[in-house]
């Protein structure tokens, strides 16, 4: 009987203790007042959009300061970041987040990317309850609404906001537009390959969406690409890639006598060339050159660095001078980390005035974020989410013209292609 007792009562503790260490995985990770708030960071810092990426963690760095010294942290408290580089390796970006879900408190959100970085970890953030609030906006990704928010557009959507835009404002008007897409061959490229942007062609008069084609990141030619496209009729070629994927189709496109830099240019057997927001870039810009990337465009939902009169530009001008930042720090990673950040610390604050720090949990934060509407990042970017479309909606259309990146066009609302079954 005695030895029954033992066990039994050895099970009870020890089922005590699995439950208590469940418990604490999942409680609130700020019991008290912290001595700082934490954001997490795990990006492509040294790979294939390394030179885009580099620019992530002067940006934190730069943000953390100014925000310290102006507003004293939040409600007192100073924020600050954690980063790894995973150089674009989903084993890499696995293992920090690993490391990062272990940190004392627990962190309730951060950004872990790229695409298929933040898709390997989708089920993680859901069971450890931290949210993954990240640049990538795949479909294959964001859906089923999770733990993972996203900063950009949609890709499909992107793509169907651009083409419609040419096909309404420019001389495309009343000329048949064939288009292809041509990206890079990893989850995130080939977000825009996507059945209801498919659909949404296909109901499109005077547009067709005919070939859809992939290359590696570290291609040095896609000519045998824009060969095969070339033959089904393409006009218009989108990509979906950063750094020097814009650049490599452009200049395929140019040895071959192809490249029409002049979005009102219908003439037969010339080819078009638009991208995404991240690939419209300063940074795109300066690895090509200004003469190469003419006309090159593209929806985007931050403002750029060309765009003087924008105060949170100025703010973040004046932070690259103070600091000395050389001109490969300014691109879109460093000014969206601003954006972002003003976000996430407005979150913050809010929970602590509403229910104090141990309000401030991944569920709260994640329900907060999924319901802020018409934030203004001080003008960089305009965040707005509901609970069922985790990623932004609108943007302009920016173009590359005489060395600058400008928009072109007012806001527009991309169109909504979500998966039927999560509208």
């Amino acid at each position: 009987m005695k030895n029954k007792i033992s066990i039994r009562t050895m099970a009870g503790i020890l089922w005590t203790i699995i439950f208590l260490v469940f418990l604490g995985i999942n409680a609130s990770a700020y019991e008290k007042e912290p001595e700082k708030f934490t954001y997490y960071l795990s990006a492509d810092l040294s790979g294939p959009m390394g030179g885009t990426n580099v620019s992530m963690i002067p940006g934190l760095s730069d943000f953390c300061e100014w925000y310290n010294s102006t507003k004293g942290g939040i409600r007192g408290v100073p924020v600050t970041f954690k980063a790894r580089d995973n150089a674009g390796n989903v084993t890499k970006g696995v293992a920090a987040y690993e490391q990062f879900r272990l940190e004392k408190p627990k962190p309730i959100v951060g950004s872990f990317h790229p695409a298929f970085v933040g898709q390997a970890l989708k089920d993680r953030l859901a069971e450890d309850k931290i949210v993954n609030f990240f640049n990538t906006s795949s479909h294959s990704v964001m859906f089923p609404v999770g733990y993972l928010v996203g900063c950009q557009i949609d890709y499909p959507g992107a793509v169907a906001a651009v083409m419609d835009w040419v096909k309404k404002n420019t001389a495309w008007k009343n000329k048949k537009i064939k288009v292809g897409l041509l990206t890079w061959d990893n989850s995130y490229g080939k977000g825009i390959f996507d059945p209801e942007l498919r659909k949404w062609f296909a109901k499109q008069p005077g547009m067709e969406l005919v070939a859809e084609e992939v290359f590696q990141t570290r291609d040095i030619d896609v000519s045998t690409q824009v060969v095969g496209l070339k033959s089904k009729g393409v006009n218009w070629i989108l990509d979906n890639t950063i750094v020097n994927g814009p650049v490599l189709i452009n200049k395929s496109l140019k040895s071959m006598g192809l490249l029409s830099q002049d979005v009102n240019d219908t003439t037969l057997g010339k080819i078009h060339h638009a991208g995404l927001g991240w690939g419209v870039d300063e940074h795109v810009l300066r690895l090509g050159g200004a003469d190469l990337m003419e006309g090159y465009m593209g929806l985007r939902p931050w403002a750029t660095f060309d765009e003087k009169d924008n105060p949170g530009i100025q703010l973040a001008l004046k932070w690259l001078k103070k600091k000395k930042r050389g001109l490969k720090i300014k691109t879109n990673a460093y000014t969206v980390k601003w954006a972002k950040m003003l976000l996430v610390t407005h979150i913050v604050e809010k929970l602590v005035d509403e229910k104090g720090w141990k309000g401030v949990t991944a569920d709260n934060f994640l329900h907060e974020l999924l319901n802020t509407s018409h934030f203004d990042a001080m003008g960089i970017c305009n965040f707005d989410y509901t609970p069922t479309r985790p990623y932004l909606v609108t943007g302009r259309i920016y173009m590359m013209k005489n060395g600058k990146v400008l928009p072109v066009s007012d806001y527009v609302e991309a169109p909504d292609l979500r998966p039927p079954q999560y509208k």
